[in-house]
């Protein structure tokens, strides 16, 4: 396994039920229900655990995955089986915020994004609701625990967030051309409901914009080929150059190092 991945982006499905206006599914088709082969997902742990992964494994990108609760139970308890001492973390809308839900669920840390702006009594009573402990608030976040799993809730997301363009997909928050080198294709794996592997979180293999960054299927072959492929060596030395004759659709994008791809990963929940 490359020893310099430490986020494994997978989506379990591709379902989401929200169109909001500062993500791509607002134009691309993300109703439709089509589950990861449990073959491939299967697959994926155990590339992981042959080439000892101890970094994180989040289940996010363009899904939903608490709109499948059972499916995403089923995958975490496979997940936590075959790597046992991998972080689990995960997003979520919170629309399908529920005790009922959250049991059984043995990921490491939830973070639901509050993309509505609602008033912070009412944040922190869908999170007592959900059988939530709260431990401590602040302007930003308010901090929780659900038995073992970190709760963090970001409070008034879209007020406060830098939206960028998702690989120009959302050309409307285009501002300036980036200058300063891109690692995210060095530390991060995107991997799509469709098997498809990204070098990004803001590039998806069913924007037709970004389908020649598609690096791979694992269908075809394992996560060390296709993270040493040529394209992928490529798109990482474009990055890194600021290659935008090649990268086009970085060419705006302000992406810091993420959460969990910064050198210090993770979020501090005390």
């Amino acid at each position: 396994m490359p020893k310099d991945i430490r986020l494994v982006e997978i989506e379990i499905h591709s379902y989401c039920n929200r169109k909001c206006s500062w993500c791509p599914n607002k134009f691309i088709d993300r109703n439709q229900y089509e589950e990861m082969d449990k073959e491939v997902y299967e697959k994926i742990l155990r590339d992981l655990k042959k080439h000892n992964f101890n970094g994180t494994i989040s289940y996010s990108r363009y899904n939903e995955p608490m709109s499948s609760p059972d499916l995403f139970r089923k995958r975490v308890k496979m997940a936590k089986a075959i790597l046992p001492g991998v972080k689990l973390v995960s997003n979520t809308n919170g629309d399908f915020l529920s005790k009922e839900n959250l049991m059984g669920l043995k990921i490491d840390e939830l973070t639901v994004m509050d993309y509505d702006g609602i008033e912070p009594k009412k944040a922190m009573k869908k999170l007592l609701d959900s059988g939530v402990s709260i431990t401590k608030i602040n302007e930003e976040y308010i901090y929780g625990k659900f038995k073992n799993m970190n709760i963090l809730y970001v409070t008034n997301w879209l007020k406060r967030a830098s939206i960028e363009d998702r690989g120009g997909s959302l050309k409307e928050w285009s501002k300036e051309k980036r200058i300063k080198p891109c690692y995210e294709p060095k530390y991060f794996i995107g991997i799509d409901y469709n098997g498809n592997v990204m070098p990004c979180c803001h590039l998806r293999s069913d924007n037709p914009s970004h389908k020649e960054f598609i690096l791979g299927n694992l269908k075809d072959n394992d996560i060390e080929e296709i993270y040493f492929s040529q394209k992928a060596r490529e798109i990482r030395d474009a990055a890194y150059n600021l290659d935008f004759n090649y990268l086009k659709p970085c060419k705006y994008c302000q992406k810091n190092q993420g959460r969990y791809t910064r050198d210090e990963p993770g979020i501090v929940y005390e």
